[in-house]
């Protein structure tokens, strides 16, 4: 039986899991989501699809959907630019998982990490509205500076595919019902 204790710290999120054994592990990963007034499939495009990617991203990009398939993209943070060279698709389920061997240029150069993204509706009575979560795993060596980094990649693309499907909306928990939607 495993016990897994979620603590949360300013822009990150810790899980320490202790085993049977009574091993402490402690892994570092950050989270983004967002809530779009969209289909499911809409939003699994903005991931994969080149022309739907092309609606919310600026500058140049290369995809292919497939597995092992190359997701490069670039997204300034500010004072940063992190840009995904050498991610891959590992895997995918349609319209509702999309798994990526990460690579980039700021801190995964030698080594990968992991991203999983979900997409799911965010209630079972409406089908236009669909929420998109962000896990980054591997983040364990990073310091502060760098995860704070990576936290604005993500808040950006979310944020840029928020903006061209909601155009400002944000949708609260209140607002997910059938009455709403129709």
């Amino acid at each position: 039986m495993s016990l897994f204790i979620f603590v949360e710290k300013k822009n990150l999120k810790i899980v320490y899991n202790r085993f049977n054994e009574g091993e402490l592990f402690m892994a570092k990963f950050l989270h983004e989501g967002t809530r779009l007034y969209t289909h499911t499939t809409r939003a699994y495009k903005l991931f994969t699809n080149e022309k739907e990617i092309a609606k919310w991203h600026e500058g140049p990009f290369v995809i292919d959907f497939s597995e092992g398939g190359i997701f490069d993209i670039a997204i300034s943070t500010g004072d940063q630019t992190i840009r995904s060279a050498g991610t891959c698709y590992r895997s995918y389920e349609r319209e509702s998982l999309i798994l990526l061997d990460w690579k980039d240029d700021y801190c995964f150069s030698n080594r990968v990490s992991s991203v999983e993204i979900r997409i799911m509706s965010a209630t079972s009575e409406t089908e236009y509205c669909t929420e998109i979560h962000v896990l980054h795993q591997g983040l364990d060596d990073l310091d502060e500076a760098q995860l704070t980094a990576y936290k604005a990649f993500w808040k950006g693309i979310l944020g840029k595919m928020h903006q061209l499907i909601n155009r400002g909306w944000f949708i609260s928990d209140a607002e997910l019902t059938l009455d709403c939607f129709k």
